[in-house]
């Protein structure tokens, strides 16, 4: 029966997250066994389990078809730094095969596979494309993590805080911050920096990208969105390289090999190329 095939399997998956949970969060000694000792791991026991821990195995309940949370987890009894040399381990496999070489050709160096590229497009910041490529493709709570890394970016920028007008603190020579007299009524003063849109990311395989309008953001909204993703890439999800800007990005998932932005209606609602032969004839009749 063909329906019941995802269903054993999601069981299967269910069955294992529990043997993991019991590995990582023993039961505690039922009252009155006369053992009188807390059999409980006395270093990661469920009171002293970090967070981040409980939220990872509460992920691999809720979806037990990632079959790479299992692997993070597996054989830890719950121990965070082994969970984190896990996670270093499949993240250093990614990149060793994302690096191999194509038929003929030679392979990078493990330092260069590992670093994450980044190259600038033309950029239009009022209607300006980002695009990702990941070593491997990343599972669904991988995407959810980066939208909320780009969903935070969006609110600081909505809230002005790409403003290279009022960097007191960084352009003072001043150096310690202690006690710096800060000025308020340069809050004041200061053009508005305001991020206006972003859309949320959209996946294909290996890459990803994301619409935005930054509005009057300063271009350092770019710098503080790069330094992001260079420690999301080397923490979290290993990302090859960031293309800012341009209309496509050359990915093997995509169909001809390059990944193309969707054409966008201009400021005015208007396609980008019929205002551009309106632009024409005003300049014809003057």
């Amino acid at each position: 029966n063909v329906r019941g095939v995802p269903s054993l399997r999601i069981r299967k998956g269910r069955h294992a997250v529990w043997r993991l949970r019991r590995s990582a969060f023993p039961p505690e000694e039922e009252e009155g066994d006369g053992s009188g000792e807390d059999q409980r791991n006395p270093a990661f026991g469920p009171v002293e389990q970090p967070e981040w821990v409980r939220d990872l195995y509460q992920q691999a309940e809720d979806f037990p078809e990632e079959e790479y949370l299992r692997d993070l987890l597996d054989e830890t009894g719950g121990d965070p730094a082994k969970i984190e040399a896990n996670a270093r381990r499949r993240l250093a496999k990614d990149v060793g095969q994302a690096s191999k070489p194509p038929p003929g050709g030679t392979a990078s160096p493990p330092a260069d596979a590992a670093r994450m590229s980044v190259l600038f497009d033309e950029v239009d910041t009022f209607n300006l494309w980002v695009w990702l490529e990941f070593y491997s493709e990343p599972s669904e709570p991988e995407r959810e993590m980066l939208s909320s890394v780009l969903d935070a970016w969006f609110v600081l920028g909505r809230l002005g805080s790409f403003n290279t007008a009022n960097l007191q603190l960084s352009n003072s020579f001043e150096h310690s911050a202690s006690r710096f007299a800060y000025d308020e009524s340069a809050l004041d003063s200061s053009l508005p920096a305001t991020f206006h849109e972003m859309e949320e990311p959209e996946f294909s395989g290996r890459s990803c990208r994301f619409w935005c309008n930054l509005g009057t953001c300063d271009e350092i909204a770019i710098d503080l969105l790069l330094n992001a993703l260079h420690n999301f890439s080397c923490e979290y999800v290993g990302i090859r390289r960031v293309q800012v800007g341009g209309a496509g990005l050359a990915a093997e998932d995509a169909l001809g090999g390059v990944w193309r932005a969707p054409t966008r209606p201009g400021p005015f609602g208007r396609e980008r190329e019929e205002m551009d032969g309106i632009a024409e004839s005003i300049r014809d009749d003057l």
